[in-house]
């Protein structure tokens, strides 16, 4: 897996494309990328990824098409909470740190996973196909 293509894509609310992205698009993109994994979009679900409540909810709501796993592997999907919604998502990359973008960051980056962000950590989840 070449975590490091996905580094430094800007924000874009609702993007799913190397030219921006929100935190779900980018694993969206990363998924499609690197495994030819085509993930429900949502894109044209949500106007502005910044509404947590909105966003999560749709996020979360398709939850069903993903298996949840004990311990985090290379890829996996990192389900957070954000807002007090579960509504920020990101990919485990080895070494206990994460890829992923908020619309404060401005870009997408490959971050550790700190003891502020393990406590915000819902679990961690791989395609059920």
């Amino acid at each position: 897996m070449n975590f490091n293509r996905f580094v430094g894509l800007p924000w874009q609310s609702g993007g799913r494309s190397f030219a921006g992205v929100d935190c779900y698009g980018l694993v969206w993109l990363f998924y499609r990328e690197e495994f030819g994994v085509t993930l429900r979009s949502y894109a044209e679900a949500y106007s502005d990824a910044g509404d947590y409540a909105r966003a999560g909810a749709l996020v979360y709501a398709g939850i069903e098409a993903w298996r949840q796993i004990e311990s985090p592997e290379p890829g996996s999907v990192i389900l957070m909470r954000r807002g007090g919604h579960p509504a920020h998502v990101g990919i485990y990359v080895p070494g206990r740190r994460m890829l992923h973008i908020e619309h404060a960051d401005g870009l997408s980056c490959i971050a550790p996973i700190t003891q502020a962000a393990r406590a915000r950590i819902l679990g961690y989840f791989i395609p059920k196909d």
